[in-house]
């Protein structure tokens, strides 16, 4: 359950569970949320104050994972793979100058 502090209140809402999520090496562990999104917690459980900034990769790891219909092991570790990105560099004039060709994603 996470509960956000907000204004004088507490709004407590149910998870669908915790999840463990390996980025590149290091192990974010989260409750998630539908209508909230995810809440990163501490080694004890409870909620982090500061949640991972909007660079992290985190964000993208989750967001494959999302979009990947939300696979876990029996352990509760996230499945899910990395996707490329949508922008090729066809070619390269001078040092800092690059043509970029963006190409679909097929449909999976």
């Amino acid at each position: 359950m996470t509960c956000i502090h907000s204004h004088g209140a507490i709004l407590c809402v149910t998870s669908e569970g915790t999840f463990k999520l390996n980025v590149l090496g290091e192990e974010y562990v989260f409750d998630f949320s539908d209508r909230f999104g995810p809440s990163v917690l501490n080694k004890n459980g409870s909620e982090k104050a500061q949640q991972p900034n909007s660079r992290s990769l985190f964000w993208e790891a989750l967001y494959h994972w999302i979009r990947q219909g939300k696979r876990v092991d029996a352990d509760g570790n996230c499945i899910f793979s990395w996707k490329t990105n949508l922008v090729d560099i066809t070619k390269t004039i001078g040092r800092n100058v690059f043509i970029l060709s963006a190409r679909r994603r097929k449909r999976q």
